[in-house]
């Protein structure tokens, strides 16, 4: 997230990784730790604790430049531009090497004739330090007098110390915090002396941290969030120092050798024989209970064939009692109905219709 990116209000740091916080007055930047298991040395498995810290910039001072003078102090080594600045209540000066400078470009610097850590000049507290910032014309003027276009910035920046810190080593050293608050402008490498630590970082234009046309709050904001993404760096990169407290459960993976793999295959195959035995049974069930249904149906069907042949040679028993044609008839019909009954029942019902046919003839001829 660059400088000049949206930044909204954090209340809650129990849902953010990385936040900040801006008003006219205050840019504010914070990080929030995380811890992991000892034995998680590829750091896969984060606990993110409540434990915060936080970057701030306080109010800027613009200043524009008076004068420009360019010498070489070193005979070539070291060519320089001495700068006087002022904004009509403060006036100033600093000196900056010309290959950390360029036409629409911005130059951090770091004023310290000492480490950050053993700062005393430009420090303001034990995590507090002043930090000069350069924004260079599009187009210097040739004279070496005032130019409007050229101008420094004063930032005040702050690191705080670690809130929730629950024992010592949780915390950030008062050194570090100021290394930190003044990293936007340090090269990694000290020069000869008579500038020993004096520091000097060049943004050209184009760079996130580059300044032009930017109020003097985003000059801060630019070293508060370069602050904090450099302690967050520390965070990931530093060796963790193992202490007692609450450590995160290491996370598990699956792992199969030769030997399980071919367990789990025989498991899968057994499993499908079963299935298929417990289909084959199915399939034999329900066939018996279809030819089940069938059975009782045909004794249904016989036994109503059966009682129709009875009623039918009942039928010609009492026309027989009529006369001889009705008796013939009426044995002729027990007789056909008696047969008929043969060809479409079976034995059981047969026996039935036979004799109620045969008892209706020779009551029909009586």
């Amino acid at each position: 997230m660059s400088a000049s990116s949206p930044c909204g209000v954090y209340t809650d740091v129990s849902d953010i990784l990385y936040f900040c916080r801006r008003d006219l007055d205050n840019q504010e930047f914070a990080y929030r730790f995380k811890e992991y298991h000892p034995d998680d040395t590829q750091r896969n498995y984060p606990y993110f604790t409540n434990r915060t810290i936080t970057a701030s910039s306080g109010p800027c001072f613009a200043y524009g430049q008076t004068k420009r003078h360019y010498f070489n102090p070193d005979e070539g080594k070291m060519a320089m531009w001495y700068y006087e600045f002022s904004n009509g209540t403060n006036n100033g000066n600093v000196t900056i090497p010309v290959q950390y400078e360029a036409a629409s470009s911005t130059t951090y610097l770091y004023r310290g004739i000492v480490p950050p850590q053993n700062a005393t000049i430009y420090d303001c507290g034990p995590r507090y330090m002043w930090m000069y910032a350069h924004m260079s014309p599009v187009s210097p003027l040739p004279s070496d007098g005032p130019d409007p276009n050229s101008i420094f910035y004063l930032c005040p920046i702050t690191v705080s110390a670690v809130a929730n810190a629950m024992q010592p080593a949780h915390q950030v050293p008062n050194g570090i915090a100021r290394l930190a608050a003044a990293s936007i402008a340090l090269q990694g490498r000290v020069q000869d002396p008579p500038y020993l630590w004096e520091q000097y970082q060049f943004y050209p234009v184009g760079s996130p941290w580059e300044i032009h046309s930017q109020p003097p709050s985003v000059v801060g904001a630019n070293m508060a969030e370069f602050a904090i993404a450099s302690i967050s760096s520390m965070d990931a990169l530093n060796t963790g120092v193992v202490i007692p407290g609450e450590q995160p459960a290491l996370g598990s993976r699956l792992v199969f050798t030769w030997a399980q793999a071919l367990g789990l295959l025989l498991s899968i195959v057994a499993a499908h024989l079963v299935l298929l035995v417990l289909i084959f049974e199915a399939e034999l069930f329900r066939r018996r209970v279809i030819r089940g249904s069938g059975a009782e149906d045909k004794v249904r069907l016989l036994g109503k064939t059966g009682r129709e042949g009875w009623r039918t040679a009942v039928t010609g028993r009492n026309e027989g009692r009529t006369g001889e044609g009705g008796a013939l008839l009426g044995g002729r019909e027990a007789e056909h109905v008696g047969e008929g009954v043969v060809e479409e029942s079976g034995t059981g019902a047969v026996a039935v219709a036979t004799i109620a046919g045969e008892g209706g003839g020779e009551h029909g001829g009586k």
